[in-house]
């Protein structure tokens, strides 16, 4: 069956609705089964990282080791439980990756309606009006300037859980390698993929079509920045600074109607932070 994109926000002739967006939720999966995958997709991503910890805490505090809450806090500071954050995290992002695909041919399995391909169910289309390459070119320059801009206006963005997680080489390289390709696509799969497509309702008469996308629009935004608020995001400035760029990675996805710039935006950026936090490192150091 060959995929048919989504309408993306940028559509504006409301009399193309009835050509382009009726073809297009056909493919679309029912409404029910992108609400279960969102949820199957974001439990993965929270829960996976406390099955993963709870073992090693578990050890730990059978051994002594850690038996308080200051003990505790001194452990999860230290290079060995930085380690430990940075890999639960890479484990519970590469099981968000695995259950996306992996759903796909389950439900086409099971159900006994539609097929539906993973591009379907996480909007991994083709882009339309950019091309992947012009997202880098965009993307970094205007988050610099836009860092710039918050430091000036509402201070330092740093934030000092993301200094800890490369304070040594060793951190540097495991917090590099997650941070610029495990959490990009993760959490692109489980906010502007599967969030976004299950808050996308279909489209009412003759309505613009870029109508429907302001609720998932408003709300994957929101909610991808609350994530990283309660990760430390603590300063003005760092709040200021991810919030923006939780509403410009959205603002990509829905005017290109496909994951894959937001994807290489979210990677872009975090590349970008990465090389930044290890060159501040250096820089304290010397």
């Amino acid at each position: 069956m060959e995929s048919v994109q989504e309408t993306p926000l940028s559509e504006i002739n409301a009399h193309q609705v009835a050509l382009i967006d009726e073809p297009a939720l056909e493919d679309r999966p029912p409404a029910a089964a992108r609400w279960l995958l969102f949820l199957l997709l974001a439990a993965t991503l929270l829960l996976v990282q406390i099955l993963v910890a709870i073992p090693v805490l578990l050890v730990l505090t059978a051994s002594n080791r850690v038996s308080n809450q200051a003990q505790l806090e001194t452990f999860i500071t230290s290079e060995p439980g930085l380690l430990l954050v940075i890999i639960a995290a890479a484990v519970a992002g590469i099981g968000v990756v695995l259950a996306a695909l992996v759903w796909s041919p389950v439900w086409n399995f099971f159900s006994e309606s539609r097929k539906f391909r993973v591009s379907n169910w996480l909007a991994w289309y083709k882009p339309e009006h950019l091309r992947l390459w012009h997202i880098p070119l965009i993307t970094i320059p205007l988050l610099l300037g836009l860092g710039l801009g918050v430091g000036v206006i509402f201070g330092d963005s740093v934030v000092e859980a993301q200094l800890q997680l490369f304070s040594t080489p060793l951190l540097q390289v495991i917090s590099s390698f997650t941070v610029i390709f495990i959490a990009p696509i993760s959490e692109e799969i489980v906010f502007r993929g599967g969030l976004y497509n299950a808050l996308l309702r279909t489209s009412r008469g003759d309505e613009p079509p870029w109508l429907r996308h302001i609720l998932p629009y408003l709300i994957t935004s929101l909610a991808f920045a609350a994530l990283h608020l309660s990760a430390g995001f603590e300063r003005l400035g760092s709040i200021v600074l991810i919030t923006v760029f939780s509403f410009y990675l959205t603002a990509l996805r829905s005017y290109t109607g496909s994951i894959k710039t937001s994807f290489i935006a979210h990677l872009s950026w975090n590349a970008l932070a990465a090389l930044g936090l290890i060159a501040q490192h250096f820089l304290n150091l010397s």
